[in-house]
């Protein structure tokens, strides 16, 4: 495998694109800017696009003469493609869906995080503020003591108002969003605020995580890694927090709906099968017992209440969920795809 690396760059961005060349080049244009006032090493990784956005993406390289390498998987290997003498950019070629995590890691093992102080992992359809990168990486070197970061992120639409700002983990399987739908100027403008949960949209990692701990779970193909990875982190007391003086926009895309447009349905049964199989490997057998005796009762009664659920699926919504959340410890590609035909 190759290592690349930019001279005298301590910090790596990796951006994720599948099927979605408008958001990743929207995100690198950001990024490319936001580097100009602190440099980093940028890694787009195509995670097996089925449309023409890998070609785009290289033809807008190309085009406007930015130096980048392309290397493809094969075998599990990264093998060069493309080679330049300077690289500002790397493109990984997946040639398959991996998913959220995996794709990740694929590109964290890539770069080798020995080799910088600071990974980001930044979703497709964020926008950087130009002085994103400098304020954060800026504050995370200024307080050593804080391990993983995220920024203020904003709605793109509506950047007056918050997406999200970080929240909490509670015991009983959930998390708070404390500033969701909030005005931005209701939240300060400088300083940090610690958190025990961030979303996985954009975070800014201390590579000495992964060297201690590994990577990211892959036991989930779509979601859940950033509440794992606050779990792990809480264990073992390391610190995560949010920093005001750094913002992006998200788009806030969802992409189970590509696989089932038409339905919440698919969306909300994975998300909490991959929470009751998460859990199961944070609690003790018997304390996860109970803990899911009291969370099946406490889903069912909140998916009435938003009337996310249609009443006629309902119950048997509940009935796969404890079927499936028995059985598994992993949630699968096949689980992702097939969530939609589970309430057809």
């Amino acid at each position: 495998m190759i290592h690349t690396r930019m001279q005298d760059v301590d910090t790596a961005v990796i951006i994720l694109n599948w099927n979605n060349a408008d958001d990743t080049l929207r995100c690198l244009r950001s990024v490319l800017k936001a580097a100009a006032q602190k440099p980093v090493n940028i890694v787009i990784i195509d995670n097996g696009s089925e449309d023409d956005s890998l070609c785009r993406i290289r033809d807008y390289l190309n085009t406007r003469n930015i130096s980048h390498q392309v290397f493809s998987r094969i075998a599990g290997q990264f093998r060069i493609v493309q080679e330049q003498d300077a690289t500002a950019v790397t493109l990984l070629l997946n040639n398959e869906n991996l998913g959220f995590a995996k794709a990740f890691n694929s590109g964290v093992a890539f770069l080798n995080p020995e080799s910088f102080k600071w990974i980001m992992l930044l979703n497709n359809d964020t926008e950087l503020h130009p002085d994103c990168l400098v304020n954060l990486i800026g504050m995370a070197d200024r307080v050593p003591q804080v391990d993983v970061w995220a920024p203020v992120i904003t709605y793109y639409q509506h950047p007056e108002l918050i997406w999200d700002v970080g929240g909490s983990l509670k015991f009983w399987g959930v998390r708070t969003f404390p500033g969701r739908k909030k005005r931005r100027k209701s939240f300060p403008g400088h300083g940090f605020k610690e958190r025990t949960f961030l979303t996985g949209c954009a975070l800014l990692i201390r590579s000495e995580i992964f060297v201690t701990y590994g990577y990211l779970t892959e036991d989930f193909f779509f979601g859940e890694e950033d509440f794992w990875l606050s779990k792990l982190l809480q264990k073992h007391r390391r610190k995560m927090a949010v920093c005001w003086e750094a913002e992006i926009r998200h788009k806030v895309a969802i992409s189970i709906r590509k696989v089932s447009p038409d339905s919440i349905v698919p969306l909300v049964y994975i998300h909490n099968l991959n929470r009751l199989v998460n859990m199961k490997s944070w609690l003790s057998p018997g304390v996860y017992s109970i803990w899911k005796y009291f969370y099946l009762p406490y889903v069912t009664f909140f998916l009435w209440w938003k009337k996310w659920i249609p009443v006629r699926q309902l119950l048997r919504f509940v009935l796969y969920l404890a079927r499936d959340s028995t059985t598994k410890r992993i949630v699968t590609r096949e689980d992702f795809l097939g969530a939609k035909d589970l309430f057809l």
